[in-house]
């Protein structure tokens, strides 16, 4: 994850928790474009297929990538806090 391109081979990890649930964003600088779309409510991936967008789609309630260009990418993803009434 990341890139050491043009010196940046920081990523950052964000957790935000709030009432409702938790909000974590990760941003990596390389900032390669790639599709991501097909990571999105995919039900018939293979065992092969699974990465770490798969996983993220599997475990989160929502989700997004946002890349700019040459700069970053970053993945947010939000998970919600069920109560003890609600089932997954």
């Amino acid at each position: 994850y990341g890139s050491s391109e043009k010196g940046r081979d920081k990523t950052s990890l964000n957790l935000m928790f709030g009432e409702d649930g938790m909000l974590f964003e990760i941003i990596d600088y390389g900032g390669k474009f790639f599709d991501d779309m097909p990571y999105h409510s995919r039900k018939d991936l293979q065992k092969s297929q699974l990465g770490g967008l798969t996983l993220v789609e599997a475990y989160s309630d929502d989700w997004e990538v946002d890349i700019d260009v040459g700069n970053s990418t970053k993945v947010t993803f939000f998970k919600a806090i069920k109560g003890k009434d609600q089932q997954d």
